[in-house]
């Protein structure tokens, strides 16, 4: 016999009833909810009777195929306001940025890959028409994926994507921007007048590559390199800049143009080694190990004070060797000026 609780009001009962039916993931006795709620079996009889007058007759699932009737109850029915909304709600501003950066990263990835990540986002665009409040589909939960991310710091693009867009478009089609620029250490932006050329990502940043033009001409007066979050408004002029020079060959040197290629040679101590060796720094890059362990990276940078800093992170276990040797470039081209003087 279940332990009776005869100051349980019935309501608060009742109320325990329905909580045990549509918590439980299989049906129930009369005895079993009697010994859960302690109280008698005919009471569990009458609460269930007024239980099904409260909520209809068809949310109470009564199964009468066994020997002893067994129950349960059906899920309450959403509220138009309480369905899930589309997985996709909300998020036209993040699927803009993943279309950016299909294209910014299509270079670097199998053509195949580069190809599906092309052909998902009309199918997100389609999701997104088809969702709304209104939407009551299966909502979609996220379990653990089998790759995550972490960095030891990141900006957060999300803010800055309807400046992406008028970045890519405007490469597109050679336009030429008013740009106001917020470079590091300032307190207010000052203008810019450039055709955008480029978007690269480096170390978890974008930066902008633009031919900034002489006041009133549409002639380039030298190349800057911007970074893109701290770009604060773009609007177009309506005119065109000439065409982008033809590039000066498609390998990827260490580091944003700054300067000229030039070669550079960096010991790397045998604790690091491996890191090194695993990973590309530059396409035309040579090896070579040494008998303790230890190994010498070759590569071409247009950054030497980012391959200063990389060797710098190493505390130690890094070193440049040699006096840098210049790379005749293919075709001249404007010397770059950099962030912190724009």
């Amino acid at each position: 016999m279940p332990r009776p609780t005869p100051d349980l009001p019935a309501t608060t009962r009742i109320l325990r009833l329905q909580k045990l039916l549509e918590s439980s993931n299989r049906t129930l006795t009369k005895a079993e909810l009697a010994e859960q709620l302690g109280c008698t079996v005919e009471t569990v009889r009458r609460n269930l009777q007024t239980l099904e007058q409260e909520l209809g007759s068809d949310r109470l699932i009564t199964d009468r195929s066994e020997r002893a009737e067994r129950h349960s109850l059906h899920p309450p029915p959403q509220r138009a306001s309480q369905r899930p909304s589309h997985p996709l709600h909300g998020l036209a501003e993040e699927v803009d940025l993943f279309a950016h950066w299909v294209e910014l990263m299509a270079p670097h990835l199998p053509a195949s890959l580069a190809e599906r990540a092309r052909r998902a986002i009309p199918r997100l665009a389609m999701a997104l028409g088809e969702g709304g409040p209104g939407y009551s589909g299966t909502p979609q939960t996220t379990g653990p994926g089998a790759t995550t991310f972490r960095s030891k710091g990141y900006i957060d693009y999300a803010p800055h994507s309807a400046t992406l867009r008028a970045l890519r478009d405007a490469i597109r089609e050679r336009k030429v921007c008013l740009i106001d620029y917020l470079a590091a250490g300032r307190e207010t932006p000052r203008p810019h007048r450039l055709v955008p050329r480029r978007i690269v990502a480096q170390s978890g940043t974008l930066y902008l590559l633009a031919d900034l033009l002489a006041d009133g001409m549409l002639l380039p007066e030298c190349g800057t390199t911007l970074s893109v979050h701290r770009i604060r408004s773009v609007s177009l002029t309506g005119e065109y800049g000439p065409p982008a020079p033809e590039p000066d060959g498609s390998a990827r040197h260490f580091g944003l143009k700054w300067h000229e290629p030039r070669r550079r040679s960096v010991w790397i101590a045998a604790a690091a080694a491996d890191y090194v060796r695993d990973r590309i720094w530059s396409d035309d890059q040579t090896i070579t190990p040494h008998a303790d362990g230890s190994l010498t990276l070759h590569v071409t940078t247009t950054s030497e004070e980012e391959l200063q800093a990389w060797v710098n992170s190493f505390s130690g276990r890094a070193r440049l060797e040699e006096t840098p040797q210049s790379i005749p470039a293919p075709a001249p081209a404007p010397a770059p000026r950099q962030e912190e003087t724009a």
